[in-house]
């Protein structure tokens, strides 16, 4: 998930604002609410290491299918 954040919507005293864009560093209060969004699949797409998450993952999948033939 970490991967995938985009930024965070928090209400609740640790803001200026409710509700306020924050990102991963900002420090919450004792009761504050957290509204998590993660990149679209696009925003994903254009990430530097989109293709080696991508070849990661279908080399795990072939490697899974391949020791359930055997």
């Amino acid at each position: 998930m970490l991967d995938n954040f985009n930024y965070a919507l928090v209400w609740g005293t640790s803001t200026k604002y409710n509700p306020q864009r924050v990102g991963k560093e900002h420090m919450l209060h004792d009761e504050d609410v957290l509204q998590v969004i993660v990149k679209t699949a696009n925003q994903q797409k254009r990430d530097k290491n989109y293709n080696q998450k991508v070849q990661a993952y279908f080399d795990k999948y072939k490697k899974k299918k391949k020791a359930l033939k055997t």
